[in-house]
């Protein structure tokens, strides 16, 4: 009975695998799959009193780095949608993040720029909620 329940853990890490790589089969990684390294990674930043991480294919969430009671919040910026299109530079759009008063839900630009390492050059509120955030790659 131990080893049958080891095979039903071996049999469900395999369904996960399999999961993973027919999602992974949907994803436009950009023209000849440039943009595929940044597959299941994330990236930080902190800028204004906050950090943000960007986990491209997946969210980018918000994080308040300081506040009163000492503990800190984080707020999800917006799901994966996809790349906008068109556009003259390759830019990732995240949208159906938590609900801002007023404004609905959050969204986010990752505009992807020359850089000669991946990592987060910066975040910008630009519009309440709607943030613009530059991603450096090699790609």
């Amino acid at each position: 009975s131990n080893r049958i329940a080891k095979e039903k853990a071996a049999l469900h890490q395999l369904r996960e695998q399999r999961r993973g790589k027919r999602r992974e089969l949907g994803l436009d990684f950009g023209p000849d799959h440039a943009y595929q390294q940044l597959n299941n990674r994330c990236f930080e930043g902190h800028f204004s009193g906050y950090r943000y991480t960007v986990c491209p294919y997946s969210e980018v969430e918000q994080q308040l780095t300081t506040n009163g009671a000492g503990r800190m919040s984080v707020t999800r910026v917006g799901g994966y949608k996809g790349w906008k299109e068109p556009s003259t530079s390759p830019v990732m759009e995240f949208d159906g993040g938590a609900a801002c008063p007023g404004h609905g839900g959050r969204k986010a630009a990752v505009f992807m720029v020359c850089g000669e390492t991946e990592r987060m050059i910066s975040a910008v509120e630009d519009i309440t909620c709607q943030y613009s955030i530059e991603l450096a790659t090699p790609a």
